[in-house]
């Protein structure tokens, strides 16, 4: 598993936000998603509290809420579970915060219309943050996933 400390250092390598801040706002910053996947998956609401007291304030209240909101839904899932849950709630593609081959990436079930699933996914394995795709590529080399269950 990777750290958080490697994650940023690979993130920032490909996007340069640490050099580049201003051009990060809070809706599309790699490092917050990084703290807040890190704070999500360990429940560790201190971690994603300093970051955004540091880097967001403005945005804090809101952003805690829906932080607090969603860390009680965290489960891990195999691809059987996944599948069953996905067809229960009638989602046909995953979105998750990380890229694919992330181990650590969270995802969440997503209903895309049949004439638009191609095009929400044919980028899928180039999108380091926020990637759409099918059960089969998210589960590529992996036994289980994170999910928040809605």
């Amino acid at each position: 598993m990777k750290t958080l400390e490697s994650r940023l250092e690979e993130y920032n390598k490909h996007f340069g936000f640490k050099e580049n801040p201003e051009e990060f706002n809070f809706n599309i910053s790699p490092e917050r998603m990084l703290y807040k996947n890190e704070a999500l998956r360990t429940c560790n609401r201190d971690l994603y509290v300093s970051y955004l007291a540091e880097n967001y304030p403005i945005e804090m209240g809101l952003e805690l809420a829906d932080f607090d909101r969603k860390v009680g839904k965290i489960v891990k899932m195999n691809k059987d579970q996944v599948q069953v849950y996905m067809a229960d709630k009638g989602y046909n593609l995953l979105k998750g915060d990380l890229h694919f081959t992330e181990q650590d990436g969270i995802y969440y079930g997503v209903k895309v219309d049949n004439e638009n699933v191609k095009w929400d996914t044919e980028r899928n394995f180039e999108d380091l943050v926020n990637p759409v795709g099918h059960v089969g590529d998210t589960f590529n080399n992996k036994d289980w996933i994170w999910i928040i269950k809605n």
